[in-house]
């Protein structure tokens, strides 16, 4: 039996009060989750509160503990289960069981599972989003409680596994950082070993254009900041996306080794090099893309990847309804003018490290799980 979600749930999406306003936000103690917020399954704590004057006044809501946060804007279908009542943004919606149909968790690894689809269908001309008539009318599969509890248990053991091999991956990027502060010195913090140089520098000054019209067979793969997950290296079979429009929505051509790195917030963590050669690939106007010329690609990946260089470019976020930053401020930022050699032989620890982190393997950690989840209902292995 497949129920509608928006028969199963009451679904609200949040709001932002007024930044002008300072009586909205200063000494708020109502929790006020945006995306970056939501790291795992349960949420218990956010970085903004709002006032009751900014709920009041504002298309803020407020959504009760136990109730399901699910992504709709930019940055969509992340998903957790809130273990305290919260407000949200107007990118992420409520999602509050009406009855005792379901088991909470059973419908947060269904809603998990259709990460891959919801971004297949809403992709938007500047960001993805999915609106709340699509959402309701999600059709949920309804075996009986006693299946659920199975169902979702099952899925929760296989997420802990994920979620430890996650955590060596995070051990294993700690090294590669600190192997650049020993080598290339700390550079966020004003101490690099070398000479520095900006990044406008060090890089090819402009990447090519997408052609205005391509051939009416051509298979045009399309990234967009969905493409991209927590610094996690473009895995393309798994990203790409046919488009006849692709030159209408998208900046540059990519190519292997290029790095893109995602300017639109909540997604400044969201870089990654582009580990494909394939000779039609366009990336949205959301990225700016760096192709190294006087530096080596796994030295300028690397730094652009440390979290320190996501906090950097946070710190520049401009505009209220669409934070961004410019191509610009990542161009100025200066790097260690290091000898080649020396990048040479970083880059090579780095291969090193990935080695031990992925084997053989290509698959991506996140799209793999949502995929693992996928199996259970798409495909109906335990249904």
């Amino acid at each position: 039996m497949n129920i509608k979600l928006g028969d199963l749930c009451i679904i609200q999406a949040g709001g932002t009060p007024s930044r002008s306003k300072q009586e909205y936000w200063n000494n708020g103690e109502i929790p006020w989750v945006k995306i970056g917020d939501i790291e795992s399954k349960y949420i218990n704590k956010t970085s903004e509160f709002i006032t009751v004057e900014g709920l009041k006044n504002s298309s803020a809501k407020k959504i009760e503990r136990g109730s399901i946060l699910y992504t709709i804007f930019a940055t969509l279908g992340e998903v957790c289960i809130t273990n305290i009542d919260v407000t949200t943004n107007q990118a992420i919606a409520g999602i509050t069981l009406k009855d005792d149909k379901v088991y909470i968790d059973y419908l947060y690894y269904f809603l998990k599972s259709l990460k891959n689809h919801v971004n297949s269908i809403g992709r938007g001309v500047a960001q993805n989003n999915i609106n709340l008539t699509l959402l309701r009318g999600f059709e949920v599969p309804i075996p009986d409680k006693s299946r659920q509890l199975i169902i979702a248990q099952s899925l929760s053991n296989i997420e802990k596994i994920l979620n430890n091999k996650k955590q060596q991956l995070k051990e294993y990027d700690q090294l590669i950082k600190s192997r650049f502060v020993e080598v290339f010195g700390d550079i966020f913090n004003g101490k690099s070993n070398y000479s520095t140089i900006k990044i406008s520098e060090a890089v090819v000054p402009k990447i090519e254009r997408a052609k205005k019209d391509f051939n009416a067979d051509d298979e045009i793969k399309y990234l967009d900041i969905s493409s991209v997950d927590n610094r996690k290296n473009i895995i393309i079979g798994y990203t790409d996306y046919l488009m006849k429009d692709a030159p209408s929505r998208a900046q540059q051509h990519v190519r292997k080794d290029d790095i893109v790195i995602s300017t639109v917030r909540p997604n400044l963590n969201n870089v990654a090099k582009v580990t494909h050669d394939y000779s039609n690939i366009v990336a949205s106007s959301g990225f700016c893309v760096l192709r190294a010329s006087k530096v080596e690609p796994n030295f300028l990946f690397a730094l652009v990847s440390m979290q320190s260089f996501a906090d950097y470019l946070a710190s520049l976020t401009t505009g209220a309804n669409y934070p961004a930053v410019s191509d610009k401020d990542i161009l100025n930022f200066e790097i260690p003018n290091a000898p080649f050699e020396e990048q040479t032989k970083f880059s090579d620890f780095i291969k090193q490290v990935d080695k031990l982190k992925f084997g053989d393997s290509r698959y991506h950690y996140s799209l793999f799980t949502f995929n693992l989840f996928s199996l259970y209902f798409n495909l109906g292995v335990i249904l």
